[in-house]
């Protein structure tokens, strides 16, 4: 847009009159001056997104100060009164008024201090030493590496000393291995009874005879004395029957 055609449109939008509005284009078509006003035309054309951004930052900065000081407001406040507080205090007290009550409850001694890191030591120290001990015997009688953090998780969880925590954690383990020791020892304690009962019935302990009755012994030879094939039936007979009485 050219300085005329600007101003042009400034008085237009002002309302001006048709003489006013040709003495200012006039001036503004001024072969002189209308570089200049060209130039200044253009500079405020450009920087107006600047000056734009300008006013826009300075409010968002704005808006900041009114946030922090609806925060900051009550906290500054609380110190304001307390400081009043505190000099009030400290008037009284320098007019010759008691000192303020002191409460021992909240301070600690330095026997006591000493007290308690004994016994937290001593606590730590039986710590380790039962977990040692724990990890001795599990290793022995598992014969694997204790898992520690499973036994301090469940310590922590139910508020358990680390030996009680422990016996809970391994306790389904133990009845395992223990139904299973009860099952072979029954299953050991039945084979053993059925053999005592086979053999005080005279029984075959064995199912798969070893050897064969004499009645299916081979056929002897020709020149062999002859076998009495009736007595050995008898005798076959005779120890089944006495055998199963």
């Amino acid at each position: 847009m050219s300085p005329k055609e600007y101003f042009a449109q400034m008085c237009k939008d002002a309302g001006l009159d048709e003489a006013t509005t040709s003495a200012l284009t006039a001036v503004a078509d001024n072969e002189k001056l209308s570089p200049k006003l060209a130039a200044l035309i253009k500079t405020a054309n450009e920087d107006y997104p600047a000056q734009l951004g300008r006013v826009r930052a300075a409010e968002d900065k704005l808006k900041k100060y009114d946030e922090w000081y609806t925060t900051a407001k009550p906290i500054a406040d609380q110190a304001v009164q307390r400081a009043a507080e505190i000099e009030a205090e400290l008037a009284r007290v320098r007019a010759g008024g008691d000192p303020p009550q002191f409460d021992a409850s909240k301070y600690v001694s330095k026997e006591d201090l000493a007290r308690f890191n004994a016994d937290v030591a001593g606590r730590f120290a039986g710590v380790i030493k039962d977990t040692a001990r724990i990890a001795s015997r599990h290793a022995a009688k598992f014969g694997e590496e204790l898992d520690l953090e499973a036994i301090d998780k469940l310590a922590q969880e139910q508020n358990l000393p680390i030996s009680a925590a422990y016996d809970r954690w391994i306790q389904p383990r133990i009845e395992e291995r223990q139904k299973k020791e009860f099952d072979e020892q029954l299953k050991k304690a039945r084979d053993e009874g059925a053999r005592d009962a086979l053999s005080r019935h005279k029984l075959p302990i064995d199912p798969i005879p070893t050897d064969s009755a004499p009645v299916f012994a081979p056929r002897p030879k020709a020149d062999a004395p002859a076998i009495d094939m009736d007595a050995e039936l008898m005798n076959a007979w005779n120890s089944v029957g006495s055998s199963s009485r």
